[in-house]
């Protein structure tokens, strides 16, 4: 990357910041480009040059809030192996996104968009795992091109209802473990995968890999002992 460019990425990823701490202090319609531009502390026509208007930097700040969500959620899911667990963790932590990431929902409330859309794994990203899923013989599924769009489907509108108060955060579980059924697994096994602790976020790289048994790998012996003897 030349020096020009990273200027230019520290230039846009400052008018961000700016647009992202404003709006959470005052909210979407109370700000002006100025103010944003004085934020970051670059001249108030620099900002067209990355953004045709404060509604388009908006829509930037909800594509980078996603971006973050989806690095915490590929963290929670990098050590899990079995494609059901990853399902199951994934559903679950985007769940509770919808539920309790208040700035995502906050910009979304002063978008004014008719089309507000739900916090979500890469849609790409999510027929890998149920592709995975299928050819491991975890999930029985008739069409994978069908189970998929029912499945994104399902989950965009559980998020909405969760951000509209139509679900409760109790209901998280039992929402994960319907669709976890409709995936082809019994009753058994979807239990103990949706009562299995969400994995903490790994230990850093550079450090060594701990010896331990990871809890997810403990929870899959159980639950493939009580398959047997069901």
């Amino acid at each position: 990357m030349t020096e020009a460019t990273e200027k230019r990425e520290r230039t846009r990823q400052a008018l961000l910041d700016a647009t992202r701490a404003i709006v959470c202090e005052r909210g979407y319609d109370n700000i002006s480009i100025t103010e944003i531009t004085r934020r970051a502390n670059v001249a108030t026509g620099t900002f067209y040059n990355y953004f045709p208007s404060k509604q388009r930097a908006f829509e930037a700040v909800l594509a980078e809030i996603k971006r973050q969500f989806n690095i915490r959620l590929d963290e929670v899911r990098e050590r899990i192996q079995d494609p059901a667990l990853r399902m199951a963790t994934t559903l679950r932590f985007t769940f509770q996104e919808a539920s309790e990431n208040h700035e995502w929902n906050m910009f979304l409330d002063y978008s004014g968009r008719q089309n507000r859309p739900p916090i979500l794994q890469d849609e790409a990203r999510l027929r890998d795992d149920l592709e995975l899923g299928v050819r491991g013989g975890r999930f029985q599924v008739d069409s994978l091109e069908l189970t998929h769009t029912l499945v994104v489907s399902m989950i965009r509108q559980v998020n909405l209802d969760l951000r509209a108060k139509r679900l409760s955060v109790e209901t998280i579980d039992r929402v994960s473990k319907s669709i976890m059924k409709m995936l082809g697994l019994t009753e058994i096994v979807t239990r103990g995968l949706i009562q299995a602790p969400l994995p903490s976020r790994p230990a850093p790289r550079h450090r060594p890999p701990t010896p331990e048994v990871p809890a997810n790998v403990v929870v899959l012996k159980e639950v493939a002992a009580d398959r047997e003897t069901g």
